[in-house]
């Protein structure tokens, strides 16, 4: 099993697969990003995600922007 080497936020592409998410990043994992997005909780699809044809790509600060926000309604 290839080891996930973790990447500074600044270095990280602007937009990523969601199915290579965790080769940038290892939390969370790709599955809680789809149940994110099947779920499309709190607006995750309109605010994260972004499709090109057929993949799923996940707009890094979208997705960091959305955890900010999103703290909150958790605690």
């Amino acid at each position: 099993m290839e080891a996930v080497k973790t990447i500074n936020r600044e270095e990280l592409p602007t937009l990523i697969p969601l199915s290579e998410w965790n080769k940038y990043v290892d939390f969370p994992k790709v599955g809680t990003l789809r149940r994110l997005s099947f779920k499309n909780t709190n607006d995750f699809n309109k605010k994260v995600i972004r499709r090109i044809e057929t993949r799923m790509y996940i707009d890094v600060k979208a997705f960091y922007k959305w955890i900010e926000e999103n703290q909150e309604r958790e605690t």
